[in-house]
């Protein structure tokens, strides 16, 4: 999502063995109103969905402030599924 609010930094000043070098992300996101996290999500789900396309990956979970979709069935996940621990960090490819 394009808004100020947002903060990004280089990859490699926030941790510097990073593989990503100086691409930037994503260090602070301020509550958003919900129509931005849907953008946001929306993105994300159609990044992911390229990525299956590609068979680069299996599946997607995308959360964004307690607002979450799955490439699996493109339904909203439940807010305590989203955040359920089993989740923070994880990634299938």
């Amino acid at each position: 999502v394009n808004d100020a609010r947002v903060q990004r930094a280089p990859a490699a000043s926030r941790k510097d063995d990073s593989d990503l070098g100086q691409r930037l992300v994503t260090t602070d996101v301020p509550l958003l109103e919900s129509a931005l996290v849907q953008q946001a999500l929306q993105a994300g789900l159609a990044k992911a969905r390229a990525l299956q396309s590609a068979g680069l990956i299996f599946s997607a979970v995308l959360v964004c402030q307690q607002q979450a979709l799955r490439t699996s069935e493109n339904a909203p996940l439940s807010a305590s599924q989203a955040m359920a621990p089993a989740l923070h960090g994880l990634v299938l490819a």
